[in-house]
């Protein structure tokens, strides 16, 4: 039978999932705009620009990557010595809790001094170097606790996904509005004087417009 606990933290998890699903066509059409000259040129497939996008957003999952990069790109270290004491057993307390191996994520410190910590990827948890410090023992295991509740509930899983499939997207849209400010340009400095390039320069900036709004709404 499923636990009341196990029950709350599948809803979490397809809470946050079911917005990363409904970003996949936008991101399908966003790679088709990033493929079709890439085919033109060198006649490269689609499922091989797709690929390789979706394997480099699975790097951010891998525990070597996120030790050796992830953690530095966050600015973050492993913890010290007396860190490493005090975030330990309180990492012990929470994953005996939870019934997970300690093992199974990484604890960094972020040198910091406010009271905050934050969790990403599959497996990084991270507590800035004021919270490991000034807490109490049961204190810093409620924060760490709280952290790897996003991890059990696929939120940072969810969250990862979303940006990396939405950065094709994002950048699409970028250079619709940059488009959109050539074509109008172009229709203020070379069409201002024929009524049909003017009105056509106004219905090509509409199009970009109305296309990169989509793209952010996606």
């Amino acid at each position: 039978m499923t636990s009341p606990r196990r029950r709350e933290i599948e809803s979490s998890a397809l809470a946050a999932i079911m917005p990363v699903v409904a970003l996949i066509p936008v991101w399908a059409l966003a790679i088709t705009v990033f493929w079709a000259p890439l085919h033109v040129w060198v006649g490269v497939a689609w499922w091989m620009v797709a690929a390789v996008h979706i394997g480099l957003g699975a790097g951010l999952f891998w525990r070597p990557f996120q030790a050796l990069v992830l953690t530095r790109l966050l600015g973050a270290r492993r913890p010290h010595p007396t860190e490493a004491y005090k975030l330990e057993a309180a990492w012990r307390r929470v994953a005996q809790a939870n019934e997970i191996e300690p093992g199974r994520y990484l604890v960094a410190v972020l040198d910091a001094d406010d009271l905050n910590a934050f969790a990403c990827g599959g497996h990084l948890v991270v507590a800035t170097s004021f919270a490991v410090k000034e807490l109490p023992p049961d204190e810093l295991s409620g924060v760490l606790a709280h952290e790897l509740s996003h991890h059990l509930g696929s939120h940072t899983v969810a969250s990862t996904v979303g940006l990396w499939l939405g950065l094709p997207v994002m950048l699409l849209a970028r250079l619709g509005f940059f488009l959109q400010n050539v074509a109008r340009a172009a229709t203020s400095s070379y069409a201002s004087h024929s009524a049909a390039l003017t009105a056509l320069g106004r219905i090509v900036a509409a199009l970009l417009t109305a296309v990169s709004w989509v793209l952010l709404a996606g």
